[in-house]
């Protein structure tokens, strides 16, 4: 019989984390394991799922499985039609963590203004965003908040080089990207 996927959560993240010989209490993983499957078992979401993180997860390095675990937890143009969705989608518990990250008002989403902590300023560095910037689609929204949101649940157990490429690896799932004048993509750049 096949484990529930809320437990395949759970053992990939206790395989990231003893790959990195870090201790996270088991009820830790639980609540990243529960806040990872809520996310991604949302009724919009038909491809989004559980089942996606766990497919580009599984025989990867901890990193990888870190970063596939958490790349897709936010995703605005779905969660919008959520019974729980704030503003332009925004779910309305993940607000309190979004704050001092992102500013929603009536003409959109922009990055929050003042001086960011060490997990933000890394998401804004690796996504090229600066404070103020006002967000669209494109330009990779549901990765940053989707990297914000790791770093807010791994930033107390993770190294500062692990975080950074956490970042880096969600930060690589914004798709439909062009190449550089160069004729580089974003990877070779």
């Amino acid at each position: 019989m096949q484990e529930s996927p809320l437990i395949q959560v759970i053992h990939l993240l206790e395989q990231a984390f003893g790959q990195l010989k870090v201790k996270v209490p088991p009820l830790k993983i639980e609540r990243m394991a529960v806040l990872i499957f809520t996310r991604m078992e949302r009724g919009s979401r038909r491809f989004h799922t559980t089942h996606h993180s766990l497919t580009v997860s599984r025989t990867h390095s901890p990193i990888q499985i870190l970063a596939g675990l958490f790349h897709d937890i936010v995703y605005l143009q779905l969660d919008q039609q959520a019974p729980d969705a704030g503003p332009y989608g925004v779910p309305k518990a993940l607000l309190p963590k979004l704050e001092g990250i992102i500013t929603v008002t009536s003409k959109g989403l922009y990055v929050a203004s003042g001086q960011p902590s060490l997990p933000l300023y890394i998401c804004l560095h690796l996504f090229n965003f600066q404070p103020g910037q006002h967000y669209s689609h494109a330009d990779g929204i549901n990765e940053f908040l989707s990297a914000c949101l790791a770093l807010d649940v791994l930033e107390p157990w993770l190294s500062l080089q692990d975080q950074v490429a956490i970042v880096a690896s969600i930060e690589a799932t914004i798709p439909f990207r062009p190449v550089n004048g160069e004729g580089y993509s974003c990877l070779e750049q």
